[in-house]
């Protein structure tokens, strides 16, 4: 079997999902009567403040399935001077903790496994790959004014969130709807409460998910089986790691166990198939917006006034998550945009929310 672990462009994952004849369900995902549009139309508000019971996550935790080692143990290592690693690192899968004295996580071609030992074949930078301690939130960071709309992916948000969130109440409950077509790995299974917003965001959408702590080892899998593998990766921030996977004539996601990843699937994906997503009114940028040439970068921005303010770019914190009106679309010749520009981005709020 063959193997390009190369990333494919937004454009040619969505062609290849419209080309195995699928498409996203009417009313879009999570829409047509499902929990966001109920949300979206009665336009639930939380009537307290929502409040971080500990700090998420709780300690340094891998952000890709790869290897746990030390940063400085790749200084060197390159692909004509593979460096061995000793002690040899650990695999690790997303969410897994990294453990004492790492502070990085290796994807898997920048190792060697080969004959019992292990070697770096590229540096790693220091917290690569690392969902830091405290980064989504600190203890007792309000993460949910009161007063503020439940929107869909506000609510699917704190679900993801919610053995360590204080106050939720019956608010999260979750959406069980169209949850048929989103599923749970059972080769690197995911954190629950990542499955159960997936299940929100994702499972009224004519396109089946596998939501994997490994999504690699997953379409390897699928591969191993027959499948034919149209994207190994996607060039879109957040969500890099996703592999689309046809099987048996039908499309199939393999998103990343992470919540930003999930909600970068429905806005940059599913959304676009469905053309879906609604619009808010025009506003100049508040600060600077930063972009990586080559990758499709979704931005989270909030509304300030009648402008609009960027929040994150690249990897979206659950607290950027949770404030955000909207979502800005760069494509993968953008270079950033300046303070001041114009801007209109899909909104995050209504009935297909």
């Amino acid at each position: 079997m063959t193997w390009d672990a190369g990333y494919r462009s937004v454009e040619d994952v969505l062609a290849a999902i419209r080309a195995a004849g699928r498409s996203v369900a009417a009313g879009g995902p999570a829409g047509g009567g499902g929990a966001a549009a109920s949300v979206a139309a009665t336009e639930m508000v939380a009537a307290t403040d929502t409040v971080a019971g500990a700090d998420l996550p709780s300690e340094d935790v891998a952000r890709v399935a790869g290897w746990a080692l030390t940063a400085l143990s790749t200084v060197g290592a390159g692909p004509d001077a593979p460096l061995p690693l000793d002690p040899p690192p650990r695999r690790v899968r997303i969410g897994d903790a990294l453990g004492d004295g790492c502070d990085a996580v290796a994807e898997p071609e920048a190792v060697e496994a080969a004959f019992g030992s292990v070697a770096a074949v590229m540096p790693v930078g220091p917290y690569e790959a690392v969902r830091r301690r405290g980064e989504d939130a600190r203890a007792g960071d309000v993460l949910v004014r009161a007063g503020s709309v439940l929107t869909g992916l506000r609510r699917a948000a704190l679900a993801a969130g919610v053995s360590a969130v204080a106050g939720l109440g019956e608010v999260v409950a979750g959406n069980a709807a169209g949850g048929g077509l989103v599923r749970g790995s059972d080769l690197a299974p995911p954190d629950p409460a990542v499955l159960a917003a997936a299940r929100d965001l994702l499972g009224g959408a004519g396109v089946r998910v596998v939501v994997s702590a490994d999504p690699m080892a997953d379409a390897r899998a699928l591969a191993a089986a027959g499948a034919t593998v149209a994207a190994a990766r996607i060039a879109m921030r957040p969500g890099s790691e996703t592999a689309l996977v046809i099987a048996a004539g039908e499309p199939v996601l393999v998103v990343p166990a992470l919540l930003d990843a999930v909600a970068a699937v429905r806005i940059g994906l599913l959304d676009a198939l469905g053309e879906t997503g609604q619009e808010e009114a025009p506003g100049a940028l508040t600060g600077r917006v930063t972009s990586q040439v080559g990758m499709t970068d979704l931005v989270l921005v909030a509304r300030a006034g009648e402008d609009w303010t960027p929040l994150a770019t690249g990897t979206w914190p659950l607290r950027a998550v949770l404030t955000a009106d909207g979502c800005l679309v760069l494509p993968p010749s953008s270079e950033g945009l300046a303070a001041g520009t114009t801007v209109r981005p899909r909104s995050l709020e209504g009935e297909t929310w």
